[in-house]
């Protein structure tokens, strides 16, 4: 629902959605995958929306997506538990998906808040 009040509020101010938004995304499941296409569809748009069980947002970027676009809109999951924080340790540094390293916890928020506002 957030890509189609996005096309709403580009189209509100005279563009063509489909032209102005390019739309990526990560679901974690199958099934909420095609809801999100079918949605977009329904609207008239399309993105390249990823899903299924081998990707987790915390170890894979399926869109190479550090650094690539202006917006993002997203609907974490929070307080995810026992992440393999080794699979994570070439990921972090300056210009990485993890600039400001990892969390001490086993709390992940840390690590989505650095995935939608991280420096380019």
């Amino acid at each position: 629902m957030m890509f189609v009040s996005s096309a709403r509020f580009v189209a509100e101010h005279q563009k063509n959605p489909a032209a102005e938004l390019s739309i990526h995304g990560v679901e974690k499941t199958d099934e909420t995958g095609r809801l999100c296409r079918l949605n977009l569809a329904v609207h008239g748009l399309e993105g390249d929306i990823r899903h299924g069980g081998n990707v987790n947002s915390y170890y894979d970027d399926p869109h190479a997506a550090t650094g690539q676009f202006d917006f993002v809109l997203a609907n974490p999951p929070f307080n995810v538990n026992a992440v393999d924080k080794e699979r994570l340790k070439d990921a972090v540094g300056r210009g990485r998906r993890f600039p400001f390293g990892l969390p001490r916890t086993d709390n992940a928020n840390y690590l989505w808040v650095q995935l939608y506002g991280s420096p380019n």
